[in-house]
């Protein structure tokens, strides 16, 4: 569609508000992680943990020693910083529309992404799933100047009597002289009102658009559900190849679990179903965004309830581990975004006249 008369004056879409503000917020945090990690980068416990991996496989294989990873490690880490800086001043311009700032963030996010596993693999994948948000409807239409094309108030068809306007009923023509009345043909007009359909019913409502808050819920929980996953399928692969060793690194990290009476089975059978127990539950988590993505209203409310849980259990955990403050801000924002009135509309949590419901919905 050609940009209307009036594209500079067009609203900006919430949608690019959010996904703006998360392309800033974790880039910063992003950069201050990468500080944080180089400042820790050459001290005995970074040395010993490489040292352990790169004498064993897999990274025996590598043919590095240490001082090759740490620089490695460093060259990563600064790219990270400067991709994380240059992303958040680009979302910065991404609110005042500028075309150009959405296209270098789109290019921006892959390598970010890829640094972000050494760096902060949840930041990055935040920024990339709301780069992502940038290219869907409405703000596509917003940064192209254009307005979405219109809905059709009903559907037409060839035949149907939106479309096709049947000729108004006349007079049976006057019989000729001799013929009695009792031959005459019947009205032509019963066989027209036949066809057409009661004046009292009302022409169907077209079908709501999916609001933003929906469609950002959705990508955000797909953005943490997709981390989750991985870090649950990798912590599956060490218990499965090097149990002893993780144990070992749980004790390194903790040395007071021997005080505390933990032993190395309860370990390992934590470690198991908090692996299950997350793997599962990212999986879940997915699917029922995509079916609220649908317009499922059980499934929203599953995804709101499951969001809830873990944004306290998140929020919470931050008290012992601050960066769990992060997925627990996502999971409420998560909750807030499918609580607001027009998600609550369009899923069928509020009646409104004249809305039609999907063909999911519960009556």
């Amino acid at each position: 569609m050609p940009p209307t008369p009036d594209s500079e004056k067009l609203p900006r879409p919430r949608q690019v508000t959010l996904a703006a503000a998360l392309v800033m917020g974790a880039s910063g945090m992003l950069v201050v992680s990468v500080f944080e990690r180089l400042g820790d980068l050459r001290s005995i416990e970074s040395r010993l943990a490489i040292e352990e991996f790169i004498n064993q496989p897999p990274g025996s294989d590598l043919g590095l020693d240490l001082e090759s990873v740490l620089d490695i490690l460093y060259v990563v880490s600064m790219i990270a910083a400067g991709l994380a800086t240059a992303a958040a001043i680009l979302g910065f311009h991404v609110l005042k529309r500028n075309r150009s700032a959405r296209l270098g963030l789109s290019v921006l996010a892959v390598p970010l992404f890829l640094c972000g596993l050494v760096t902060g693999g949840f930041l990055a994948s935040v920024v990339a799933a709301s780069v992502a948000m940038l290219w869907l409807s409405p703000a596509r239409h917003w940064f192209d100047g254009t307005t979405p094309e219109a809905v059709p108030s009903s559907p037409s068809s060839p035949s149907g009597p939106s479309t096709t306007r049947q000729p108004a009923p006349t007079a049976p023509p006057l019989p000729p002289p001799g013929p009695p009345a009792t031959q005459l043909p019947p009205p032509a007009w019963p066989a027209y009102a036949a066809t057409q359909p009661p004046p009292w019913v009302p022409a169907p409502a077209p079908p709501p658009r999916r609001p933003t808050a929906v469609a950002a819920a959705c990508a955000i929980t797909w953005a943490c559900c997709a981390l989750a996953a991985l870090m649950s399928l990798l912590l599956v692969g060490v218990l499965a190849a090097d149990p002893d060793g993780l144990i070992a690194e749980m004790h390194r990290q903790n040395p007071t679990l021997v005080d505390q009476g933990v032993s190395d089975g309860t370990l390992r059978s934590a470690s198991w179903v908090t692996a299950v127990v997350c793997l599962v539950w990212a999986v879940a988590s997915g699917l029922l965004a995509v079916l609220a993505f649908q317009r499922r209203r059980w499934a929203a409310i599953g995804l709101v309830i499951s969001a809830a849980i873990v944004g306290l259990f998140c929020l919470v955990g931050s008290l012992l581990s601050p960066p769990l403050v992060v997925p627990g801000l996502l999971a409420a924002a998560t909750v807030a975004l499918l609580l607001q009135s027009s998600a609550q509309r369009w899923l069928g949590w509020r009646d409104v006249p004249g809305a039609a419901r999907g063909p999911g919905m519960m009556r």
